[in-house]
């Protein structure tokens, strides 16, 4: 079986719009449960991992006889992506309630759990930090909860971190934790 061209571009022009139909669809779902609230990836986002991976893999086969390293970095990369990726992604959420916020990413095979007992939390800070990469300036985002003994703990903001910073805003203000916007903006 030949693959053209044509076909590639073709299926590219279609994974390129369906990518932007999901896009417009948002990301992040959220569901209210009782008096917890869960954060977690659109079904979409891991499933458009899981078809790409595909795709790079069956593309990565068809083009290693003209471009070898191109190839076989599809052929690798594609698997990868799949065996690695897509699962962690499926998995990766954020728990909140009136007591505790929970957040879950990474790896499925080594997930990272941090869980926040918001009971003990007397300030809550938002901070932004730039750092230069290769493309420029690259801006990331962390909590950092303070508690009454003294001690503090810090949470990368990923993505769903993010989307859930409204939530996380209101239940603190609700339970009494002052929350500090460090951000600059």
């Amino acid at each position: 079986m030949t693959i053209r061209s044509a076909d590639v571009w073709r299926a590219c022009r279609f994974a390129g719009l369906t990518a932007w139909v999901c896009f417009l669809a948002g990301c992040v779902d959220e569901s209210t449960t009782g008096d917890k609230t869960t954060f977690t990836f659109s079904v979409w986002v891991p499933l458009a991992v899981v078809l790409g991976s595909i795709a790079a893999t069956a593309v990565g086969a068809a083009v290693r006889t003209r471009n070898k390293r191109l190839g076989y970095v599809l052929l690798i990369g594609g698997p990868v992506a799949l065996i690695v990726v897509a699962p962690g992604i499926f998995l990766d959420r954020v728990d909140i309630d009136r007591n505790q916020l929970t957040v879950r990413t990474g790896f499925w095979f080594m997930p990272n759990v941090q869980e926040i007992d918001l009971r003990h939390v007397k300030t809550i800070e938002v901070v932004a930090e730039q750092r230069r990469t290769r493309r420029g300036t690259r801006t990331d985002y962390k909590l950092i909860f303070h508690t009454a003994d003294g001690s503090a703990r810090t949470v990368s903001a990923g993505d769903l971190l993010k989307q859930s910073l409204p939530k996380i805003t209101t239940i603190a203000h609700e339970q009494g934790i002052e929350v500090v916007d460090r951000t600059g903006t």
